[in-house]
């Protein structure tokens, strides 16, 4: 598979993303199983980000965006111990 291929989220992850605050803000998620609800009503895809300008393998990119284009994509990466954390932010304007 081609590192620029889009991988499913595991449910795993779904839930990691779904615990952000403002995930489960932005979506109205319940405490029972977010992470469900989340992977309900939002597209999602994770990808092995390779840099072209820095050498090889950087992390992984998660990539999250509602079943509309109501606005721009939320985008997430790993820290440095592996937790789910917000990644930057983009203006889709």
């Amino acid at each position: 598979m081609n590192h620029r291929d889009p991988c499913a989220l595991l449910p795993e992850e779904w839930e990691e993303i779904a615990s952000i605050d403002f995930v489960r803000e932005s979506w109205g998620l319940s405490d029972s199983s977010p992470g469900v609800e989340l992977s309900a009503s939002a597209h999602g895809a994770r990808f092995g980000f390779v840099s072209g300008i820095a050498p090889g393998y950087v992390g992984d990119l998660y990539v999250i965006h509602g079943d509309s284009f109501a606005g721009p994509p939320m985008t997430f990466t790993k820290d440095a111990v592996g937790k789910i954390v917000p990644g930057p932010i983009t203006d889709a304007a």
